[in-house]
């Protein structure tokens, strides 16, 4: 989709038999793993290892679990194995792009600030309203919702572009979370989405410039400089001789064009013109009187 730049942060971060390995490949990896180790722990009968990582707002702040701000997306409560395989296939194809347009480095911070705004939303509210939260969904949707403000015409399915795609889901998640009263996870999504939105902008430079103008509204906007209007040509001056003239109306010619010349130089250049005919035919009249 866009042009690779040579740079080391535009690379994989390994190759493995000559397959490119990066952030993204290794998220997925992550992911598949953790889901594959809390089963055989819970299977096992350690159950409480899995309870361990979710995040509880009561814990963190009564019981100082900070580790639950950013381990909670490596819990899939409840586990669907369709949904689990499609949010993994979503996370790779579009967070590879992702991290192809910004570089890995970058694409290391949106996604850790995807994993924690979240978290540092819900937590200070646990005084009020004890809030728990476990899964990826919020944080990979956000990262579509980055693909989609990089590349919003890109068309999908029956022709829909990205940007239209990602405000659709976005209201379908909403209004479900909604509709069965699951307050973390819509405050989850509404942040995420907002911002992967800040993040991009932050990265184009414009984010500066959007704030400027809001915490400014009440000064104009500066109008655009009007650019210096041309000189007008000079007009040649008058020279009593009319042969004399020709050198100056023949350099503005050649500066402004033919259609430069006023009225009155151009009759001054057809006096010219007659003047040098006359001297033409005199001086054949007095080599004709003076031969043999």
């Amino acid at each position: 989709m866009i042009l690779f730049r040579k740079d080391d942060d535009y690379e994989p971060v390994a190759w493995v038999r000559g397959i490119p390995i990066h952030v993204t490949t290794l998220l997925v990896i992550l992911h598949v793993l953790m889901l594959i180790g809390l089963s055989f722990a819970g299977m096992m009968g350690h159950p409480a290892l899995r309870a361990a990582l979710v995040f509880d707002s009561g814990k963190v702040l009564e019981h100082g679990e900070l580790w639950r701000l950013a381990s909670y997306p490596l819990v899939q409560v409840p586990f669907n194995p369709l949904f689990f395989a499609l949010e993994m296939l979503f996370l790779y194809l579009f967070g590879r792009e992702v991290e192809r347009y910004i570089g890995r480095r970058r694409f290391v911070s949106l996604y850790l600030l995807l994993v924690l705004v979240p978290t540092l939303l819900l937590t200070p509210l646990g005084w009020l309203y004890p809030t728990a939260l476990a899964g990826s969904h919020e944080i990979h949707f956000a990262i579509f919702i980055t693909f989609a403000v990089l590349y919003p015409g890109v068309e999908f399915f029956l022709r829909i572009q990205a940007r239209w795609l990602a405000w659709g889901f976005l209201g379908i998640f909403a209004l479900y979370y909604l509709s069965v009263g699951d307050v973390p996870r819509l405050c989850a999504i509404g942040a995420d989405s907002l911002g992967a939105w800040l993040f991009v902008q932050w990265m184009r430079g414009d984010l500066r410039g959007w704030f400027t103008s809001f915490s400014r509204p009440w000064e104009p906007a500066a109008r655009p400089p009007i650019p210096p209007r041309r000189p007008p040509a000079a007009t040649p001056p008058m020279e009593t001789d009319p042969v004399a003239a020709i050198d100056p109306l023949l350099d503005k010619i050649a500066e402004h064009g033919l259609e430069s010349l006023t009225p009155q130089e151009v009759a001054r250049l057809e006096e010219a013109r007659i003047a040098l005919l006359e001297r033409s035919r005199a001086a054949g009249k007095s080599l004709s009187a003076n031969g043999p």
